[in-house]
This record gives C-alpha cells, sequence and structure tokens, in this order.
C-alpha cells in the first residue's frame, strides 16, 4: 500500500473529500494529518467550529479546556477523590485485601510488565501467540464499545485476529457504550451474561 504523501495531490484531495463526507472533519485536516485521523485528533476536530470537544464517550461532549487547563471539567469535582473511592470500594464494599498499593495509573502498571513469556517487549499478537502456546487452554474474552473514543472496538479485534485465535479460544462482542461497557446501566446486564457464558464455555473439558 503506498503512502499517503506518495498519492498524486488530486487523488490525496478526492479521498479527503470522501473521507470528510463520512466523518465530518475538514477537507483540509484530513489533508494535514495524510488522510488519517487519530481518534484524539477526531475528538478535537469534529466540534471545534461550536467551541466544544468530544469525550471518550462519543456520544457526550463538553466545552474544549481552555489555554493552560490540562483537565476536563468533567473529570474532576469539589472535593471528590475517585482514587479513594475505588480503594473504599474495594477494602470496604468487597472485602478484597491487597497486598500492595492500589494503583489506578495504567501507565505506572505497565512499566512493572513481566515480559518473561515473550522474553521481551513484544506486540499484543506476539503475546497471544505466546500465551497459547504455553497454555492450550488459554482463552480471550473482548468485550468493547461502539462509542468508545479512548480504544476504538477495532483496535484490539484487529490483534486479536492477528495472533490466529480459534473461534473456540477468542469470543467478541460489541455493545452501544462507551469505553467501560461494564459501567453502563443500559448494557450491564446483557455483558455480564455474555461473560457467565464465556467462563462456563472456557472451563469446559
Amino acid at each position: 500500500m503506498r503512502a499517503a504523501k506518495e498519492l498524486p495531490a488530486e487523488q490525496r484531495g478526492n479521498i479527503a473529500k470522501q473521507v470528510s463526507a463520512f466523518i465530518g472533519i475538514s477537507t483540509d485536516d484530513i489533508l494535514k494529518s495524510d488522510l488519517l485521523i487519530p481518534p484524539m485528533k477526531f475528538r478535537d476536530l469534529l466540534l471545534s467550529d461550536k467551541g466544544e470537544q468530544l469525550g471518550f464517550d462519543g456520544r457526550q461532549h463538553n466545552p474544549k479546556p481552555k489555554p493552560g487547563q490540562t483537565e476536563s471539567p468533567l473529570d474532576t469535582a469539589s472535593g471528590y477523590d475517585l482514587h479513594a473511592a475505588i480503594v473504599s470500594l474495594i477494602r470496604d464494599e468487597l472485602g478484597y485485601k491487597a497486598i500492595g498499593p492500589y494503583v489506578r495509573d495504567p501507565t505506572e502498571a505497565n512499566s512493572a510488565w513481566d515480559n518473561t513469556i515473550t522474553s521481551e517487549p513484544s506486540s499484543l499478537p506476539e503475546i497471544l501467540k505466546a500465551a497459547m502456546a504455553a497454555d492450550p487452554h488459554f482463552h480471550v474474552f473482548l468485550g468493547g464499545g461502539y462509542f468508545d473514543l479512548l480504544i476504538p472496538y477495532f483496535l484490539p479485534l484487529s490483534s486479536l485476529n492477528t495472533a490466529g485465535l480459534s473461534p473456540t479460544q477468542f469470543v467478541h462482542h460489541v455493545y452501544p457504550s462507551a469505553h467501560a461497557f461494564l459501567n453502563d446501566k443500559a448494557n450491564r446486564a446483557h455483558a455480564t451474561d455474555d461473560l457467565r457464558i464465556f467462563y462456563q464455555e472456557s472451563n469446559e473439558p
């Protein structure tokens, strides 16, 4: 496949017009992004003419952050500590006793990833292939949301397809929700049933 920059100007322009008609981003912005709009830029650009920005849930939007503002006004609330709330839920309501501190930022957890199974840092398909080779009973459940602009559902799906998991090892469901599909009350019961079926079938001999 030829890189976008290698295409003739007329062809690039025609493609940009078609993509613009599909996703609602201006032709100029699409050309500046070499015909490929990343999810974060899509969030910033789609409603920019209205002074708004999409959230990670593609159904929601809020005023664009002011210059120097690093957090969305929807991410914080006066007197509310999300980290403390999660720790309280895990410890007090669920009764789980952790052997170490709870880490909400995945960056820190990712830096401590054990690469033993793949010998070195690897892509997701390589990790999955190694896991399948190490455990014949290895199974994967992938759930995603149609409106997820944090990790669009087709991205991990492509990685799993590349890994070559068989239909008996790999279950995929997409729900009319955003990133945390189990937090969506309208989809929680359905997704929970799908997970129960997955666990039952994965444990069958």
